[in-house]
């Protein structure tokens, strides 16, 4: 198409010591600041490499590359070449930068890719962070930080029990995955801040010259991908507490009873599905592109599963083998597997509304209340007690010490010392009436309830 940038200038005899030391010399990824980028092809390229800056002139710039060109910069062993341009915009305060990937396969194919990625100034540099947000931000990681305090604490005191409930390990998981998102989060800061090495006194940079701030952006995309993982296993915990409502506790409780034939179905299904893979991949995949390595056949076996018809591709690429593999999989994949896991899953549906009590919806928000009740009462009625304690201590403490106390003053402190004692003395007697009434709860109710249930559980695994 007609372009209105002005034609490339002629060959330029460049000076050859100042463009070829810089031009053909390897850098590290420490020097550069480059981060590995993985390919399009799963290849794994590390940040070192050859580095041409370029200037903002376009005349100059064009004069460089002719003079790169023509000293063969490029050639038949090069296999990736990145072009990063860095912007700014100063009405938004915002970082962008975009990267530019062009991957060479052996066979000489062209893969190009382009790469965006923003950020806004105030979260890559602390001295343009946002006072308010920041402060929020380290609120609510202190808070998550008790609430990690208090899970080892749990799980120091139950010890080996506290691994048989399969909701802890979902804590876990969250928990490791907030403390790597904040250490992500201020990665950028950091990063940012060794930028100010002499003579260098901004993160900013000057005319003519690029700084990678790759790492940077790196950390705030693995914050990114922290923080999305994480929301989504908090909204999967959310069925832990919506079990008082009978279709969640029936829909939970079925998939814990399916849990082991379920794993023992997926080693099954693993299996079948790699024969599969690697049949399509050695009969078709130096004909279907989107066959041409494990890892892209197994992704069209799962499209193909949710309705990727790739029949006619595979009929072109051989008459007989490619509608043989094309009827095999759908038959095995829709009719065998799908239908063996959704029999697995309705088996262990009907299984465990038989072996529950039918409770209406209404009964269990009725109880959820009343037990909320409770245990807010019981919590404000703790919190009254150690109150009074605490005020009984600070008149205590109110009174001179034993070598110069008055009668009147002795007496007080008797009198203090003596509520104080009835007081917690109280507080026990009310706390343990309080575990023995919920052990006499249990054992009344367990039995015909969670232990019969339990009971008939592992009768039904065993027959």
């Amino acid at each position: 198409p007609a372009t209105s940038l002005p034609p490339p200038p002629l060959p330029l005899s460049l000076p050859a010591d100042t463009l070829q030391p810089r031009a053909f010399r390897w850098y590290t990824d420490q020097e550069l600041g480059e981060a590995a980028w993985v390919g399009r092809g799963w290849q794994r390229y590390p940040g070192s490499g050859y580095n041409v800056t370029l200037p903002r002139n376009y005349t100059e710039a064009l004069a460089r590359l002719e003079w790169h060109r023509q000293h063969t910069w490029l050639d038949v062993q090069s296999r990736v070449v990145f072009v990063d341009l860095l912007f700014y915009n100063p009405n938004l305060q915002i970082i962008t930068q975009a990267k530019v990937s062009i991957e060479i396969a052996a066979t000489s194919r062209i893969t190009p890719f382009l790469t965006v990625r923003s950020a806004p100034v105030h979260s890559l540099l602390l001295s343009r962070a946002l006072q308010g947000p920041l402060l929020l931000e380290i609120v609510v990681w202190l808070i998550v930080a008790s609430f990690i305090a208090m899970e080892v604490q749990s799980m120091w005191h139950k010890g080996f029990l506290y691994f048989i409930n399969v909701w802890n390990y979902s804590t876990l998981i969250s928990h490791g995955l907030v403390a790597y998102s904040v250490a992500m989060r201020m990665a950028p800061y950091y990063y940012m801040q060794s930028l100010y090495d002499f003579p260098r006194t901004s993160p900013f940079p000057s005319e003519n010259e690029y700084i990678s701030y790759d790492k940077a952006f790196e950390g705030m995309e693995e914050y990114k991908n922290a923080t999305a993982l994480n929301i989504f296993l908090c909204w999967i915990k959310l069925f832990k507490y919506l079990q008082f409502v009978p279709f969640m506790r029936v829909l939970v409780r079925a998939l814990a009873n399916a849990s082991v034939q379920v794993w023992s179905f997926m080693i099954m299904a693993v299996v079948a599905t790699m024969g599969f893979v690697l049949a399509h991949h050695l009969a078709l995949g130096h004909q279907i592109a989107s066959l041409r390595n494990m890892h892209y056949t197994l992704l069209t076996l799962y499209r193909m599963l949710l309705g990727y018809d790739a029949y006619h591709q595979m009929r072109d690429a051989h008459h007989s083998i490619g509608p043989l593999l094309y009827y095999a999989w759908t038959l095995v994949g829709y009719f065998l597997l799908l239908n063996l896991f959704f029999a697995i899953l309705n088996g262990a549906l009907e299984q465990t509304k038989k072996s529950l009590p039918k409770v209406s919806f209404w009964a269990n928000i009725v109880s959820f209340a009343l037990s909320s009740q409770r245990w807010f009462a019981r919590v404000l009625h703790d919190r009254i007690a150690l109150g009074s304690l605490a005020a009984m201590d600070s008149k205590i403490g109110k009174l001179p010490i034993s070598g110069l106390r008055n009668e009147p003053q002795k007496f007080l402190f008797d009198a203090y010392l003596l509520e104080k004692d009835a007081m917690a003395s109280r507080l026990v007697r009310t706390r343990a009436s309080r575990s023995h009434a919920r052990a006499a709860e249990t054992e009344s109710q367990v039995v015909p309830g969670k232990q019969m249930e339990i009971l008939e559980t592992r009768l039904g695994q065993l027959v």
